[in-house]
């Protein structure tokens, strides 16, 4: 028999668990088919970061096979889940550290294969938005991150009931979730539960991964500072 089609949050959901994921087993360490950068398969433009035509049509995924236009899909779509992600975060992640966030992606994209089983876009798309948050010198908790991902992710079936991949909200909705005095959603799912640690270490182990890739080098040069220069 046929499989049947995953749903956006099941599809979410399986890829930042891993396991039965259609993008294999999320991980860096220990994984036989995760790239552990060096020296060797730093990206060649690394100081710089300005690359060829030919360098770019020689990615790590292209290397592995995918052709050329779901590479750049991928990239395009991975981009689009990191605005998503950043603009459901408690408060919005400013426009910078978004665009960060997308620049660290491509750098990585020229480092590690994005491929089935190997690395995951959408978890290394998020994880570049935890630590671009950070560069940026907007620091949120993991937790907005996740949450912001379960909310984006609910199905509502024909009864109008929703369900939210990490679980849901089971406590006192009265008691405050963070010093604003903001109120429990039900895509807040308790930080204590097995579903929120498993993510969150997924998001963890990839940002380590990301800082070996970068080499720490977190300058990205936006042109809408120049732009801002020339209006003023």
């Amino acid at each position: 028999p046929l499989a049947q089609p995953q749903s956006a949050g099941e599809a979410i959901k399986a890829e930042l668990f891993g396991g039965g994921s259609a993008w294999g087993e999320i991980s860096c360490e220990g994984d036989s088919h995760a790239r552990t950068p060096t020296r060797s398969n730093m990206p060649p433009g690394r100081q710089s970061w300005m690359f060829t035509k030919e360098q770019l049509e020689s990615a790590p995924s292209l290397q592995d096979g995918m052709p050329l236009q779901q590479e750049r899909a991928v990239r395009n779509s991975t981009c689009k889940f990191i605005q998503k992600v950043g603009q459901h975060t408690h408060p919005v992640c400013k426009p910078m550290s978004v665009s960060t966030a997308k620049v660290f992606f491509h750098r990585v994209c020229m480092s590690q294969s994005v491929v089935e089983g190997r690395q995951n876009p959408k978890l290394l798309g998020v994880a570049c938005l935890f630590l671009a948050c950070k560069s940026e010198e907007e620091l949120k908790p993991v937790r907005e991150f996740i949450w912001s991902m379960n909310q984006i992710a609910c199905e509502v079936d024909a009864h109008g009931k929703a369900t939210y991949p990490y679980g849901t909200f089971a406590g006192d909705a009265a008691k405050p979730v963070d010093r604003h005095g903001r109120r429990r959603k039900p895509w807040m799912v308790e930080e204590e539960t097995s579903e929120f640690q498993k993510v969150k270490e997924n998001i963890l182990q990839v940002e380590r991964l990301i800082l070996q890739v970068l080499d720490f080098d977190f300058t990205v040069r936006h042109p809408i500072a120049h732009i801002r220069d020339v209006i003023q």
